[in-house]
């Protein structure tokens, strides 16, 4: 997501739509439509962030088939960090969004 359009206009939403779960409703967008989210003030910081930390404490359930975890990101001009939740679950042995939450 740093180079959203690298190698080719659009690549990293279509990547992004590709490791959606099909219960995450941008998981039908086209990589275009995903684009024109990521340029909404909200979630812009997914582009623009320079510093990122990731938490250790994975949780995951005890079935092993959801898991959430969370990612502190900063852009250069702000004095703090911003948390990015992430909500995941398995399909066919691999973890796909489906959801996520930024707290500013």
């Amino acid at each position: 997501m740093r180079c959203p359009d690298e190698p080719y206009v659009n690549h990293g939403a279509a990547t992004a739509v590709r490791y959606c779960s099909p219960t995450n409703g941008a998981s039908s967008l086209t990589p275009e439509a995903f684009a024109g989210y990521l340029r909404e003030p909200w979630y812009k910081l997914l582009l623009e962030w320079e510093e990122m930390e990731l938490d250790d404490d994975e949780d995951i359930d005890a079935a092993g088939n959801t898991a959430e975890v969370d990612a502190q990101v900063r852009r250069d001009t702000d004095d703090s960090f911003s948390i990015v939740s992430f909500r995941l679950s398995r399909h066919n042995a691999r973890w796909l969004i489906d959801s996520l939450t930024i707290t500013e």
